[in-house]
């Protein structure tokens, strides 16, 4: 197995505007100089009627201070109480926030991430392996790490351009959380069945003891045909991390046994 070449992007979360109250006036806020994606929200606490909040993003493309400019994105102004939130997937330079309220008085704040990734894998390197995502709505996880001599946050990805380690599904805490439940199923050699009936919830492993003075076997379709399955041999017990999710089913060889099914969520 060849290792994953591992290199290291560098990204910047800021406050652009803090939340804060604001009267008529234009705001403005160089972001971290060079780098390929966006991420902004625009909160909106409070807003005076009339009043309007027009918030952008925009790059200057040739010297220093003044040049060329173009406008990245904007932001679309939401009621009161509530936010927007936008994605610019495209390579920057010099970027700036610019923000002016007209009209009135608001209590808001602007919250943009600006990260160094590359334009054509920006979903798949922050996120998922192989799979679109969204910057926005996505609950995925990435590696960050922060260079105490250099004082910036880096997170890591593959030369793939996609993240090498992901966690997929959910992630717990190690040890009981909830609860445990414990329930004696009665088996019989016809019919396949659940153990238990009703899973507990949010569970994390399952123990199933056969202690019914029989071989048992175990199966996760009730739609399987004869006596086919795991073997539980009698006075043994098998452990499962398993979820809620998936259900297990067992059958008796002959006539009918009593299994007790421990669940610890």
């Amino acid at each position: 197995m060849t290792e994953p070449n591992i290199r290291l992007e560098l990204f910047e979360t800021v406050a652009s505007v803090p939340l804060a109250t604001y009267s008529s006036g234009t705001f403005e806020r160089r972001l971290f100089p060079q780098g390929n994606a966006l991420l902004s929200t625009l909160f909106v606490h409070d807003i005076s009627i009339g009043a309007t909040i027009s918030v952008s993003y925009r790059e200057t493309t040739t010297g220093e201070l003044f040049g060329e400019e173009s406008i990245l994105k904007n932001h679309t102004t939401p009621a009161a109480g509530t936010s927007d939130k936008i994605i610019v997937p495209k390579i920057h330079n010099k970027p700036r926030v610019v923000v002016t309220v007209t009209g009135g008085t608001a209590t808001f704040g602007v919250y943009t991430t600006v990260i160094s990734s590359v334009a054509s894998d920006i979903d798949s390197s922050l996120f998922k392996d192989a799979d679109n995502s969204n910057l926005l709505t996505d609950i995925g996880s990435q590696t960050v790490i922060f260079d105490e001599t250099q004082g910036k946050h880096f997170f890591a990805r593959g030369d793939a351009g996609i993240q090498d380690v992901n966690i997929h599904g959910g992630v717990k805490t190690q040890g009981l959380t909830l609860g445990g439940l414990v329930t004696e199923v009665v088996l019989n050699d016809t019919t396949w069945t659940a153990l238990p009936a009703t899973p507990r919830s949010s569970r994390n492993a399952v123990s199933i003891q056969n202690f019914g003075g029989q071989l048992i076997k175990l199966n996760y379709n009730p739609a399987t045909v004869g006596l086919t399955g795991v073997y539980v041999m009698d006075q043994n017990e098998r452990f499962y991390d398993i979820s809620d999710t998936i259900l297990i089913y067992a059958k008796a060889t002959s006539g009918t046994c009593t299994v007790v099914v421990e669940e610890i969520a």
